[in-house]
């Protein structure tokens, strides 16, 4: 999404609807180049480490195993305490009982840091056997691991990216959390005096092991992300180099060569082995060797931001081994399979379905694209090319040119496999109606999601309204918003109107994308010079933004968390939050008409020409297999009506009576003088077994009941325009124009006249 050919208002409708995607990361590979273990779930590895060829991994209940790192055959070692996310001093344990959370390995032999307390633990006695230890007179000074702010009355953690042993220094990288802006740091322990020394390096983002005792280091600054920096300072290229630790500096830093469009953001993970600079960029291993020259070395499958959560990366035996908090991934580097390329994503950021394909299929090796477009030459080019072509498009209706593809003949026909049909066939069939063609269907929905206003009614009543003032159409609530200070906001500057402080731009261009929308849904051309466009947009021009900020208590705020209006809530998205609850607010576009809703649809196509026609048929198949229980699974399909549980529920509620049963045996055998202690546990238990079953549900058979009466029946999936498939100067033209009218630079006859003769030619250039 950082491509400036994607216009401003289509980045809006991006924004309010919601682009696919969950930038976590599935670990796991393909093409018999994987072992895979430690998964995400009830027990997930939170730490790991090798002495030769072995793993030694720490699960998140405290449980440490053992395992070769080319067979995924663990053996349980035994337990400590788990101290990860610990601030300040753990606990005591049992008598004898270890406390850690990280791992390493120091002269040979395997090593555990309970950082909380800079206390370093031996694993393995001299027998070998698991006897863990604590080394005495060794307390490691952990200050820029975690950094108490006594003053401020906050703890600052650090997430680590990489941290390891060399030459009896345990070195380490990471962000440093805390009030604002994270804060890169990077630095070494001694762990003979336990002495640290801080590194200042400028870019410092990773370190590794490298040859006779070096120090590998990735330098690229990722503050940029978090401060004001441009597309192109994100994209600056990250660096490699020999890291002097005594100097303090990279000598002679070089370029990672990348392809991939985010640049030197999407460089991670580096380890080094057998001669070779290993990294992750995107969904992929590359190898880098001396010469300078790169190679694909192994596919994770992972989204375009694969490996941007790892805080372990080693090379083990050649095996690329990480740790991020999705699991462990062992991937066999540069094996004999990745000559045969790669079953090529395009669009994916890692959802959930996209990673039941590599769980279920990990004989087929999966690339995520780096290349992320809306053009549609470049989309064209990527499905034709030569060599890692694209054999699975994951799309948005409203932000990608799909019609425009399937008239041009680039997606392959969907309906002669029955399996796929038959799922096909249970969703809304208006939604396979602008997918199809001459009978034959071309892409398939895999997600339906939208936005629309909401009221929060407590505000609303505070007010003295009920639900029957509530507004109808979207020029009544300009109104209301327009006389807001008059109305309402003088006698009530303890209430914010709107969730946003700048809410003037966003509004606007929710009042733009909405009106494309509703003309589509008319079945009419693309005409701003109509009277329910300029009735909206005088309508708007009547509201004096400044003046509803300067009657708010908290006015320098940039968002309300309590306002009387949400001005972008989820619709399809099924979620239950604490706090604030807002009533949908399903505006009509015309006075006395019905409310309508606009959403983006995304959907899979096919690449006609791909040489994997049935390893990408079963990635569509297992895809709409595995859709999203409490979202896709509903809004598709008018025939999934059951209420979605809470994956966690059973699980917690069978713990919480067990632990009322033994609290209710310990109060019958109790002295006096404990019991009013139990009697209160027990109260504690009930209450939390209580607030279990009101959150039984992630999804309640209600929520769908509304969804099928009241967004079903109104709604729109927002198609192709003229602006999708216009160059990057047309739209930026047409948003220079929209500009000048809200900084009240034109008329409202000027507008019109010039968008209408934007939109004759954009229409006449994409004949």
């Amino acid at each position: 999404m950082m491509r400036r050919t994607l216009s401003f208002l289509l980045a809006l409708v991006m924004l309010v609807c919601g682009f696919a995607g969950n930038a976590s990361a599935m670990m796991i590979g393909g093409g018999m180049t994987v072992v895979y273990g430690g998964d995400s779930g009830d027990d997930p590895v939170t730490a790991v480490t090798a002495v030769q060829d072995t793993l030694y991994l720490l699960h998140q209940n405290g449980q440490v195993t053992t395992r070769p790192v080319d067979k995924n055959e663990e053996i349980v070692l035994g337990e400590v305490l788990n101290t990860q996310g610990y601030l300040d001093e753990p606990p005591a344990t049992q008598e004898g009982q270890a406390r850690m959370d990280r791992l390493f390995t120091w002269q040979g032999e395997p090593y555990g840091l309970c950082s909380a307390a800079g206390e370093v633990w031996r694993l393995l006695d001299e027998s070998g056997a698991f006897a863990p230890a604590a080394v005495e007179n060794l307390t490691l000074d952990v200050s820029s691991l975690i950094r108490k702010n006594e003053s401020a009355g906050y703890y600052s953690t650090a997430e680590l990216n990489s941290f390891f042993c060399q030459d009896d220094w345990l070195y380490y990288t990471g962000l440093l959390y805390g009030e604002g802006t994270p804060e890169a740091m990077a630095g070494r322990i001694n762990l003979a005096t336990g002495q640290k020394q801080d590194f200042s390096c400028p870019k410092l983002s990773a370190f590794t092991p490298g040859e006779n005792g070096q120090i590998v280091a990735l330098l690229y600054d990722r503050m940029a992300m978090y401060g004001s920096g441009s597309v192109e300072d994100i994209r600056t290229p990250a660096q490699y180099g020999v890291f002097d630790p005594e100097k303090d500096a990279v000598d002679a830093p070089t370029d990672i060569p990348t392809e991939n469009e985010m640049g030197g953001y999407a460089i991670s993970g580096i380890c080094y082995g057998n001669g070779t600079l290993y990294y992750r960029d995107g969904s992929r291993v590359m190898g880098l060797d001396a010469t300078g020259q790169s190679r694909i070395s192994a596919y994770t499958g992972e989204g375009m931001y694969g490996g941007m959560n790892d805080y372990a990366n080693l090379y083990v035996n050649g095996y690329y081994v990480s740790c991020s908090y999705d699991g462990l991934s062992v991937l066999k580097l540069d094996s004999e399979s990745l000559k045969n390329g790669a079953l090529t994503i395009f669009g994916e950021f890692g959802s959930d379905a996209h990673k039941t394909f590599l769980k279920n299929y990990p004989d087929i090796s999966v690339d995520v694209s780096g290349e992320y477009t809306n053009d549609i030459e470049r989309l064209t080019q990527g499905m034709i090319s030569d060599s890692e072509a694209f054999d699975v498009l994951l799309l948005s209706m409203g932000s990608f040119p799909v019609e425009r593809l399937m008239q041009k003949g680039y997606c392959a026909d969907l309906s002669g496999d029955a399996e796929l049909m038959e799922i096909a066939n249970q969703m809304y069939p208006e939604l396979l109606e602008p997918l199809t063609r001459d009978g034959k269907l071309y892409a398939v929905p895999v997600s339906l999601a939208g936005s629309c206003y909401g009221v929060n009614m407590e505000k609303w009543e505070e007010l003295g309204l009920t639900e029957d003032d509530l507004p109808q159409s979207l020029g009544e609530f300009y109104d209301f918003i327009a006389n807001w200070v008059y109305d309402y906001g003088e006698d009530h500057p303890d209430i914010a109107l709107l969730d946003y402080g700048q809410a003037n731009m966003i509004l606007y261009s929710l009042l733009i994308n909405d009106y494309i929308a509703y003309m589509q849904a008319q079945g009419e051309g693309l005409r701003f010079d109509t009277p329910l466009f300029r009735h909206l947009l005088e309508s708007f021009r009547q509201i004096d933004f400044d003046e509803i900020a300067s009657t708010q208590d908290d006015d320098d705020e940039y968002w309300h968390i309590e306002a009387l209006f949400s001005t972008t809530m989820s619709v399809g998205y099924f979620y239950r939050m604490g706090g604030v609850e807002y009533k949908p607010l399903y505006l009509a576009m015309e006075e006395g008409g019905e409310p309508f809703v606009s959403m983006t649809m995304q959907v899979l196509v096919v690449n006609p020409r791909t040489k994997r026609m049935n390893e990408a048929m079963l990635y569509v198949k297992n895809y709409l297999n595995n859709l999203d229980k409490a979202n896709a699974n509903i809004t598709l399909f008018p025939g999934h009506n059951d209420p979605v549980e809470n994956s966690y529920y059973e699980k917690n509620r069978q713990e919480t009576q067990k632990s009322i049963e033994d609290a209710q045996k310990r109060l019958e055998t109790a002295g006096e003088e404990n019991k009013a202690e139990i009697e209160e546990e027990l109260k504690w238990l009930n209450e939390t077994l209580e607030s279990w079953e009101e959150y039984r549900y992630d999804v309640t058979a209600e929520q769908i009941a509304q969804f099928r009466e009241e967004v079903v029946p109104y709604m729109h999936v927002l198609g192709q325009s003229v602006f999708i498939t216009a160059d990057t100067s047309a739209t930026t033209e047409v948003n220079k124009l929209l500009m000048q009218y809200m900084e009240g630079a034109t008329s409202l006859d000027q507008l019109v006249k010039e968008l209408d003769q934007r939109v004759k030619l954009m229409e006449m250039e994409d004949m």
